[in-house]
């Protein structure tokens, strides 16, 4: 409760999905606060659901709200750079994410997980083999649930889908693992260019006990030193794959996990991901080997790559989100 000592009079940037679970994190954790919205849009989403007593200002960002603010909680979609917030920012006021008030209020493990492509897949792959191993599992963040509608869940484990965006204004977060999959050019009209990018992604570590990081991808590695760093790829060291009598086996060292083509998801790039799950679970201190009926099983997120027929040892897959050059590639490469 400290943090919350000298904080009256609360700022939330932008309504939707996340900036009301702000205002209701707030209201119920909170109720003594003064609780002001703001959102450029002439009709933001989730206005009609502010509760009583909640001021809101449409159509432009109010400076003098944000000038005599306690405390900023911007929505992740809306850049640090824009005059307003930024203004604010060098006036001493605090501005924050809904990813670092999730921090201040959790004291449960976390699966931390960025990257320019795959991120939604490895989460929900991960928190689904979770639930299969018998714990009580909230999946949110940047995919489905806002984080802090998840802590209403008092689960024994969160994990989380964490964009550059929610990463710029996440200081505190603590994981059991974070994991910074890959990098590709992306989001170019918010950042200088892919090294201010990589930087906003690699935050994810700050206070991780475990990293994750792509062996083939040196810019996933944090930047400073750091006592647990584990690596994934595709060649037979720590998580890996490696051939045994023409089948592809998904391996823990020498151990090994499943042969890929066990997995009904299809694809070289979905076969690193069934592996970065395992991984992240075993760094997390949970047995991924009671979840393996799971992860055969499991056929991937709505409108992504997955197996619609199969027919004389032919597997036919429909994805309806366009992959990024670097999953084409693995896809031909599969």
């Amino acid at each position: 409760m400290e943090r919350w000592q000298d904080i009256q009079q609360v700022v939330v940037v932008g309504l939707g999905i996340t900036g009301l679970s702000v205002v209701n994190h707030l209201r119920k954790y909170h109720p003594t606060l003064t609780i002001q919205v703001m959102d450029s849009r002439d009709n933001p989403p989730g206005a009609e659901q502010l509760p009583q007593g909640v001021a809101l200002h449409t159509g432009s960002f109010e400076s003098d709200w944000l000038m005599q603010a306690d405390l900023v909680v911007c929505n992740p979609g809306i850049a640090l750079a824009t005059p307003e917030i930024s203004a604010a920012m060098a006036n001493g006021v605090p501005v924050i994410g809904d990813i670092e008030l999730f921090a201040w209020a959790n004291d449960k493990p976390v699966i931390a997980i960025t990257g320019s492509n795959g991120k939604s897949t490895v989460t929900d792959l991960t928190g689904e083999m979770a639930k299969a191993t018998g714990l009580s599992v909230g999946v949110g963040g940047n995919i489905g649930v806002p984080a802090l509608d998840l802590l209403e869940l008092d689960a024994d484990l969160y994990v989380l889908e964490l964009s550059s965006f929610q990463l710029e204004t996440t200081s505190s977060l603590k994981t059991q693992v974070s994991t910074f999959l890959n990098l590709s050019e992306d989001h170019m009209d918010r950042y200088e260019g892919m090294a201010d990018y990589a930087e906003a992604k690699r935050r994810i570590f700050l206070h991780a006990e475990h990293v994750l990081v792509n062996r083939d991808e040196p810019e996933t590695f944090p930047t400073e030193f750091h006592p647990a760093v584990s690596t994934f790829g595709f060649d037979a060291k720590q998580f890996g794959m490696q051939e045994f009598d023409g089948r592809t086996w998904l391996m823990e060292g020498v151990e090994k996990i499943l042969a890929a083509d066990e997995l009904s998801i299809v694809g070289k790039h979905n076969w690193s991901n069934a592996l970065v799950a395992c991984a992240l679970l075993k760094l997390a201190n949970i047995d991924y080997r009671l979840a393996l009926e799971c992860l055969k099983s499991y056929r991937g997120l709505t409108h992504r790559c997955q197996v619609v027929a199969e027919q004389e040892n032919v597997k036919w897959s429909m994805t309806q989100k366009p992959p990024m050059w670097r999953v084409r590639l693995r896809l031909c490469q599969a």
